[in-house]
């Protein structure tokens, strides 16, 4: 039976939750490199497959997974891809959960070097940087032209640590702009937002609330927007940034270390967490500044060229060669 490596997601494999496109991403690469991979939801049984090493994500919420993975196939190699709210929500808050997975794992994995002085110093010396990159192809950045309404995109789901609602604090202090509108895209992940963004959508009629809608039309919607915003308290490097990078689609973001260590930290679109007024600030230089546009689009798409493929599937392969006997692409 052909040893394959396991990549588990805590979330089902159906749902568009980050941790579950990282690992389907992940184990393609792999497959990609001939290196026989799956992405999972649940530890297999011994019998049913046998693994090389598993990719587990999310530290917190992997815990079961990883005694389950060492109980079943016991010494294999178990590596663990930290998420921000491994790093800046669990550990900060006193969860007991992540540090001692993290110390039974053989390397933790972080996707930005913005992360790495986040992981606690007793297991710092495990840390790996694999930079993410894209599953899918995506279109060139191209805005709508005059007479359109200028359109930002948000694209998270809602919860606390999304801060999803700044934009619209953002647009009430814009009450000349009313052509200015934000877009946002992503379901509901905590009880009570969807009836919040719903009501935010009522009193303010330039926020658009569009749930959860397939991958590929979130990124063609990304490709016809004038810019991404991202206000998140805690990230471990947005797949929605990485995407945006590639488009050459200009980026606001809160300086963040997830999202720094994705843009770089001189990047001219970052503002305060939280920051409703230095948002406001920004998306009008944007809306009357086609230069601004144009400078911020140049650095995204110079910086995308630390974020793609190759690169991801070397850092993966030097991984698991060197703890998983020197698997090679066949």
């Amino acid at each position: 039976m052909e040893e394959e490596v396991i990549v588990f997601t805590p979330f089902p494999l159906e749902s568009l939750q980050g941790n579950t496109v990282s690992a389907k991403r992940i184990a393609l690469l792999l497959r990609h490199a001939g290196i026989p991979a799956r992405a999972v939801e649940e530890i297999p049984k011994r019998g049913q497959l046998e693994a090389s090493a598993l990719i587990a994500l999310h530290a917190c919420r992997s815990v079961a997974a990883m005694e389950q993975f060492a109980k079943n196939f016991p010494g294999r190699p178990r590596h663990l891809l930290l998420p921000g709210s491994d790093l800046f929500r669990c550990l900060s808050e006193g969860d007991p959960r992540p540090l001692p997975a993290m110390e039974a794992a053989d390397s933790l994995v972080v996707a930005n070097e913005g992360l790495v002085d986040a992981v606690p110093s007793a297991v710092r010396h495990k840390v790996r940087v694999i930079p993410k990159s894209l599953a899918i192809r995506v279109p060139d950045w191209a805005p709508p032209v005059a007479n359109e309404s200028f359109r930002a995109i948000a694209v998270a789901h809602l919860r606390a640590q999304k801060d999803p609602f700044l934009t619209v604090q953002a647009l009430e202090l814009l009450p000349d702009l009313e052509d200015l509108e934000v877009v946002h895209v992503g379901a509901e992940a905590e009880a009570g937002w969807g009836r919040r963004a719903r009501e935010h959508c009522l009193r303010e009629p330039r926020f658009r609330w569009l749930g959860e809608v397939p991958h590929r039309e979130a990124v063609e919607l990304a490709a016809t927007s004038h810019l991404m915003i991202n206000t998140s308290f805690m990230e471990g490097g947005a797949n929605a940034i990485c995407e945006a990078l590639h488009i050459g689609l200009p980026v606001f973001a809160t300086a963040i270390p997830g999202n720094t260590g994705m843009l770089g930290k001189d990047y001219p679109g970052l503002f305060p967490v939280g920051d409703a007024l230095a948002l406001a600030a920004l998306l009008r230089r944007a809306k009357e500044d086609a230069a601004f546009l144009k400078q911020l689009a140049k650095a995204s798409r110079e910086r995308s060229s630390r974020f793609t493929s190759e690169l991801e599937t070397r850092g993966w392969l030097e991984l698991l060669g060197g703890a998983a006997g020197k698997m090679t692409p066949s």
